[in-house]
């Protein structure tokens, strides 16, 4: 990932930036605190399949914009986001929510929350 010399048909700076976009395409989305999943699944045996083949979904995953999320199908809702980080609730099927928080330059993801339709319709989301 080395600079390129300069040419008629571009630059140096725009060499790196597709070499980092390269970067960040290639790394797999790391979820920071799987526990809480089976914190969740202890309590509630019925999302175990959802919930399992959502986090197989992500460990897979190699997103970089909430574009690449909606592109391979998630139904999320946008909460915030910056250029650096976004806060978003994963829809799985039409039981469960799952709210996280996905920081960009890392690829990581952390678990806030994990609930039923109906929980997730009671959360109250404090100004972030």
């Amino acid at each position: 990932m080395g600079t390129r010399p300069c040419s008629q048909s571009g630059n140096t700076l725009s060499y790196l930036w597709e070499d980092f976009i390269n970067l960040l395409e290639a790394m797999l989305v790391t979820i920071l605190n799987p526990k809480e999943i089976e914190k969740y699944l202890k309590n509630n045996h019925a999302a175990e399949k959802d919930l399992l083949n959502w986090k197989e979904d992500v460990e897979t995953a190699n997103w970089i914009s909430l574009s690449n999320i909606r592109r391979e199908g998630f139904e999320i809702r946008e909460i915030h986001k910056t250029e650096s980080y976004c806060r978003i609730v994963f829809k799985l099927q039409d039981r469960y929510r799952v709210d996280v928080e996905i920081y960009w330059i890392d690829a990581t993801l952390r678990i806030f929350r994990i609930g039923t339709h109906e929980a997730y319709n009671k959360w109250r989301w404090r100004h972030i």
